[in-house]
């Protein structure tokens, strides 16, 4: 049945993968709070996309990429369920990544979760050693650290964590998932890549959707840890240069700052001419096989 189901799913064009832009702010949201700057204020009145919660990105209904503490916000206001999740990876260690405090106070109940699983958290060394204080021998949890570049394995998935040019953690990652032969790079709270995350994507295969995270805004970045548009539009060249990305490839612009003072309506006039979309909290793509 399940070969069928899958042949059928070819011949019907079925997705392969599901990603959800779950969070599509950077460390602040939008608005933010105590903000009286224009954009923040006329993101609050216009609310809709507008409205931005902490970064972050499920893959399926399986695989999580950071928890903050909006998690709670995005599963109620975006009707997403939680039940079936067993991977959750971390970029980084700092709270907008990981409220380890906040997923402690749900593990309680993930021993009630109809499948039965254990959650399984992985992370560099700062967000393993961060989960453990908090977490104190939780038993429906288990914790592994891992390292850039190294292969993971993980029923139908395939993560290859890159490491990212940030000045925070040791070994910052960013990620690629892979499932079959659909994958899609989440690249927040970074730099442009360094000549070994170049040559580490150009092995592999050609990426079917890119996240990237755009703290900067319209601006061109002040250092080598984040990125504005400017720095998109060379990350993308890049990727077409080095054959990792296809015309069919999705660039999603994530981590979007009200601060500039544009919206989603103005960003989206000022990216898709190359070839970007905006993400927005909530945002679904469906990824075929190739």
């Amino acid at each position: 049945m399940g070969l069928i189901y899958l042949y059928l799913g070819k011949l019907t064009g079925d997705p392969i993968m599901k990603i959800t832009v779950m969070g599509s702010a950077g460390e602040t949201t939008v608005p933010a709070i105590f903000s009286q700057k224009h954009g923040h204020q006329r993101a609050l009145e216009l609310g809709d996309k507008d409205i931005r919660s902490r970064s972050a990105l499920m893959v399926d209904s399986h695989l999580k990429i950071d928890f903050p503490a909006d998690t709670f916000h995005q599963v109620v206001t975006q009707g997403l369920e939680l039940q079936h999740l067993k991977y959750v990876f971390i970029t980084r260690s700092s709270y907008p990544n990981f409220a380890a405090e906040e997923l402690a106070s749900v593990l309680p109940y993930i021993g009630e979760r109809r499948s039965g699983e254990h959650l399984r958290i992985f992370g560099n060394q700062e967000s393993i050693q961060k989960a453990k204080q908090v977490f104190q021998g939780i038993h429906p949890v288990s914790f592994h650290e891992i390292q850039p570049f190294q292969v993971l394995n993980l029923g139908p998935y395939v993560i290859h964590p890159l490491k990212a040019s940030n000045n925070g953690d040791l070994n910052p990652f960013n990620y690629v998932v892979r499932k079959g032969r659909t994958s899609v790079l989440y690249a927040t709270d970074t730099g442009l890549y360094d000549e070994r995350n170049w040559r580490y994507l150009k092995s592999g295969s050609i990426l079917d959707a890119v996240v990237l995270g755009c703290l900067h805004g319209a601006r061109p970045s002040a250092d080598m840890y984040r990125m504005g548009f400017p720095e998109l539009k060379r990350f993308k060249e890049k990727t077409e240069e080095l054959g990792i990305s296809s015309p069919r490839t999705r660039w999603l612009m994530t981590q979007v700052s009200a601060s500039d003072g544009f919206l989603h309506e103005e960003w989206s006039r000022l990216v898709e001419p190359f070839g970007f979309e905006v993400a927005y909290d909530g945002m679904q793509v469906m990824l075929n096989e190739r």
